[in-house]
């Protein structure tokens, strides 16, 4: 596996070998979460995959796929207290629910650390936490950079990898946006 050289776009990164770290707590302007790219990651069709801790027990943690720049990228994001799991688009800086669902996880990742997976394949997009998996379509963005991102939380980010594949499904998904 080639080492993630990991490109802090925003926020207080640390990085350590395979590990990424955001310490702040905080959002930046415009609510938008902080957010650190992998810099040999960009793709057109594959899956992004992380494992995440957090430092804390409310927020957002994303996992981050196509990114063209804050305002246009596909993410998974997990929110506490809730356990919410959401499928996004966001689109000229206006963030859209694709997908999403209430109790995802049986843990929160302050408890147990999540994996979680972005799956990209044409126009489908899956997006993957623990057992519960939400799908969508979504054609915004062809092709673009990985990464991860938090908001309003300490998030800690391991075994990040991304696997480049083909175009292989032409089934449709539960939910067309």
């Amino acid at each position: 596996a080639v080492p993630v050289q990991w490109l802090p776009v925003s926020g207080d990164w640390e990085f350590s070998g395979d590990i990424a770290v955001e310490h702040s707590d905080r959002a930046e302007p415009g609510n938008r979460p902080r957010v650190a790219l992998a810099g040999n990651s960009t793709l057109t069709n594959g899956t992004v995959i992380v494992t995440v801790s957090a430092r804390d027990g409310v927020g957002d943690i994303y996992l981050i796929g196509r990114w063209h720049n804050a305002d246009n990228y596909y993410a998974l994001r997990y929110s506490d207290p809730h356990a919410k799991l959401a499928l996004l688009k966001i689109v000229d800086g206006r963030e859209y629910v694709l997908a999403e669902q209430e109790k995802a996880v049986p843990q929160s990742p302050r408890n147990e650390p999540l994996r979680m997976e972005l799956i990209m394949d044409g126009d489908r997009l899956t997006g993957v936490a623990g057992t519960t998996r939400l799908e969508a379509l979504a054609s915004n963005f062809n092709s673009g950079a990985s990464g991860v991102g938090v908001r309003y939380r300490q998030g800690e980010f391991r075994n990040f990898h991304a696997v480049a594949q083909e175009k292989v499904s032409e089934e449709s998904p539960v939910t067309v946006v």
